[in-house]
């Protein structure tokens, strides 16, 4: 008796474990409902940092919509992934209150003068959704070390001697993007004193 009570249990663990991920979600069943890149481009400068790469829903869902996303090198000047940038995830879910969904990136400053790096982010599945005619967005990945200004932007450790002890501050140098007044002639440094709201 004490036996097929263990195989009972242990069948309905493995029943359990057995589901798909994707009972986890109601999915949209409104056939009317697609999904887009949300702009056919986007540039950036490579230390940027994390930046989003949009997808729109268009029409009700009733349901959530996951969209599956691919990136590949483009030509000219490639960038590579897990070298010039990284995906937090290729997969994303949009809950049926959201017509915006991110497919979030991070983007590698290598400290190299170069030129302006590519790859294309497009659509290659979607659950509970139809895909639609704008299935890629490019993104240009552009250079900032060959501007002084720009090389210097981002997070530095200052290491000093204090009071004949060695000391750090991590700071974080600020400019102006290149269509903003200041470009090239203004900079800002928080951290100082090792407080992040000092500037």
């Amino acid at each position: 008796m004490k036996l097929s009570k263990i195989l009972a249990i242990g069948l309905a663990v493995l029943t359990m474990t057995a589901c798909s991920d994707d009972d986890e979600f109601n999915f949209n069943s409104d056939g009317n409902v697609t999904v887009d890149m949300a702009q056919p481009s986007i540039t950036l400068k490579e230390n940027k940092g994390y930046f989003n790469v949009p997808v729109v829903v268009s029409g009700e869902a009733n349901g959530y919509v996951q969209v599956t996303v691919e990136v590949q090198e483009a030509t000219g000047n490639p960038a590579m992934d897990d070298v010039h940038y990284i995906v937090t995830s290729k997969t994303i879910n949009i809950a049926s209150e959201d017509k915006v969904g991110n497919i979030e990136i991070k983007t590698v400053d290598d400290g190299e003068i170069n030129e302006n790096r590519e790859f294309i982010v497009t659509i290659v599945d979607a659950k509970g959704a139809k895909i639609g005619n704008e299935r890629s967005t490019t993104v240009t990945i552009r250079d900032n070390d060959s501007e002084f200004y720009e090389k210097l932007m981002g997070k530095w450790a200052l290491n000093f001697v204090s009071k004949g002890a060695p000391d750090k501050w991590d700071v974080n140098v600020v400019g102006y993007e290149e269509t903003e007044a200041g470009y090239n002639e203004t900079l800002y440094i928080t951290g100082i004193m090792g407080y992040s709201w000092a500037q």
